[in-house]
């Protein structure tokens, strides 16, 4: 396994856990009616911090394991995969933030007031957090892409 396939495995599985425990406490927040946006702001930025120490400390690890790996420049294969991703991930992106716009309305007005919670701010955490589920969504379709060509190619 190449040292990038290795970044990519721990980009995959950090994000998976990390931003999986956020939205899973964010979403029982709405389901007990009480999104409290302090709170969510506080899980928004303990979930980001948590999510750069472990990555960082993970490929550190990585890097320290296989020096001359880590070292090496990123060869043509490797550039066309990290391309032929980011191209799919943009694509996933492009087409979440066109779905989350056309469901604004039903963000905006009646999701808060299915939670028994018809205000703005419990609104606008909703879109906002919609919009941070895009992000990662295709933060990790980027990176399983990248795994599964590097496993087609190895």
């Amino acid at each position: 396994m190449s040292y990038r396939e290795k970044v990519q495995w721990v980009m995959l599985v950090t994000m998976v856990v990390v931003w999986g425990i956020y939205f899973a406490q964010f979403g029982a927040s709405l389901a007990q009616g009480q999104p409290q946006p302090g709170e969510m702001l506080g899980g928004f930025a303990g979930a980001v911090i948590l999510l750069v120490v472990i990555q960082v400390a993970a490929i550190t690890a990585i890097a320290i394991h296989r020096p001359s790996e880590a070292e090496q420049p990123a060869d043509p294969r490797e550039r066309e995969i990290e391309a032929r991703s980011g191209n799919l991930a943009y694509a996933v992106l492009s087409l979440s933030v066109v779905a989350i716009m056309l469901a604004s309305p039903l963000l905006a007005v009646a999701a808060p007031t299915a939670i028994g919670r018809p205000s703005g701010m419990v609104a606008a955490m909703m879109m906002g957090n919609a919009l941070l589920a895009a992000l990662v969504i295709a933060a990790i379709v980027q990176s399983v892409w990248q795994i599964v060509q590097f496993r087609r190619q190895s």
